[in-house]
C-alpha cells in the first residue's frame, strides 16, 4: 500500500504511464512465482516458460468462469434452458475466444461484471445481504481492471430499489415498509463498503498511501486516467486515432460486434432481445421486470462507450455476458410462441 515505493506500483517499475487496473497484474505476478518456485523445485505438474503463458492461462481459466457465471445468470433470471442456450453464444464468440487466448485485462473483467450481475439479481429476487457484499467484492475487482466499467455500480442501486419498490404500496403497515426500506438501505451502504475495500486492495496505487488507511486519491493515476481518457476521445492526434476517421459513433462498434466479434447469429438475437425485454417493459407485461438488470447495464454502458472516438471491440465485451443472455431469452421465447402456435393450430 506504499505507494511511493511499493515494487509492485507500474510507476515504479519504469512504466511511467499507467490506465489499467493492477488486479490482474498482481493475479499473474503471484501465480506467476508460484509456478516459477514450484518448477524450480521440480513438482511435474508446472513447468514454467514466463509469465506471460501464466496470463494467458489465466485468461482461459476465467473465460470459462464466465461461461458457467452465464448459464448460472440465465438460468436464475428464467430457466436452465435459457441458461444453456446463453453460455452456449457466449462461448462461441469470437472476441471471447480471442481474449481467451491473451494475457490482458479483458477476461478477467468480463468474468467479475457478470458475476456481479449475477449477484445483483440475486438481491433483485431475494433479500439476501451476503449478495449485497459479494456484488461490492465483485464490483470492485472488475472496477480494479478496468476503470471503463465504473458504471456497474448503479446495478446494485437499481436491484434495490426494483425490490424495495413496495414501500411505495400504501396497503402494507408502516412498520414493514420501513423494515423494508432499512433493509436495502444497508444493503447498499454494506455493497458499497465492500466494492471500496475490493478496489483499496485490488488497486492500491489509486491512492496515496502509504498505509491501508491512507486513501487520499493518487494524483498521478488520476493524471493517467485523465490522459487515457483523452486519448481515446479524439483529442490527441496520434497515428493510431487515425483509423477511426469518418466512423460513425454507435454505428460503427454495433457493425463490428454483429459482423466479427458476437457473430452475425449472436448478435441479431442479443440486441432483438434487447429490444424485446425494453418494449415488454414500456407495455407493462407480465414477468418482464426479470430481465431490467441485464437490459438496464447494456444500455447505459453501451451509450456511454459507443460515443468515444476509439472504437475498439474489446471495450464492449463487459456486456457480452448480459447480451448472451438476453439473446438465449429471445431464442427461447421464439420457441416458446411457436409451440404455442402449434398448439392453436386446427387438425385438418
Amino acid at each position: 500500500f506504499d505507494t511511493n515505493c511499493s515494487p509492485l506500483n507500474p510507476h515504479q517499475a519504469g512504466q511511467g504511464f499507467y490506465t489499467y487496473g493492477t488486479f490482474p497484474l498482481f493475479l499473474s505476478h503471484f501465480i506467476s512465482n508460484i509456478v516459477q518456485a514450484e518448477s524450480a523445485a521440480g513438482n511435474p505438474l508446472f513447468d514454467w516458460q514466463g509469465g506471460h503463458l501464466v496470463w494467458r492461462a489465466l485468461s482461459m481459466i476465467f473465460d470459462m468462469l464466465a461461461v458457467v457465471t452465464v448459464f448460472m445468470l440465465g438460468t436464475r433470471l428464467h430457466n436452465k434452458w435459457v441458461g444453456l442456450l446463453a453460455a452456449i453464444l457466449y462461448a462461441s464468440a469470437p472476441l471471447a475466444i480471442q481474449k481467451s487466448h491473451f494475457g490482458t485485462v479483458n477476461a478477467i473483467t468480463a468474468f467479475l461484471v457478470t458475476f456481479a450481475l449475477y449477484c445483483a439479481v440475486i438481491v433483485q429476487q431475494r433479500e439476501k445481504y451476503w449478495a449485497y457484499a459479494l456484488f461490492g467484492v465483485a464490483c470492485g475487482a472488475a472496477v480494479a481492471s478496468r476503470i471503463n466499467v465504473a458504471p456497474l455500480a448503479g446495478v446494485i442501486v437499481l436491484a434495490a430499489i426494483v425490490k424495495a419498490a413496495p414501500v411505495f404500496d400504501e396497503s402494507l403497515s408502516n412498520s414493514e415498509r420501513v423494515r423494508i426500506f432499512s433493509y436495502h438501505f444497508i444493503g447498499l451502504i454494506l455493497a458499497g463498503i465492500a466494492t471500496f475495500i475490493a478496489f483499496r486492495v485490488f488497486n492500491p496505487y489509486a491512492f496515496e498511501g502509504p498505509g491501508f488507511f491512507g486513501i487520499i486519491p493518487n494524483s498521478r493515476w488520476i493524471e493517467n486516467i485523465g490522459s487515457g481518457s483523452v486519448g481515446v476521445s479524439g483529442l490527441q492526434d496520434s497515428p493510431p486515432n487515425w483509423q477511426w476517421l469518418a466512423r460513425p459513433p454507435y454505428i460503427y462498434p454495433l457493425k463490428d460486434m454483429l459482423l466479427w466479434s458476437m457473430g452475425l447469429g449472436f448478435g441479431v438475437l442479443a440486441w432483438f432481445g434487447w429490444l424485446w425485454s425494453g418494449y415488454r417493459i414500456i407495455r407493462n407485461r407480465k414477468g418482464a421486470i426479470a430481465n431490467i438488470l441485464p437490459l438496464v447495464w447494456v444500455g447505459v454502458y453501451f451509450a456511454w462507450m459507443g460515443r468515444i472516438w476509439v472504437m475498439t471491440p474489446r471495450y464492449y465485451l463487459p456486456i457480452y455476458g448480459a447480451l448472451a443472455v438476453l439473446a438465449g431469452w429471445g431464442l427461447f421465447e421464439l420457441y416458446q410462441h411457436a409451440q404455442r402456435r402449434n398448439r392453436d393450430l386446427p387438425i385438418t
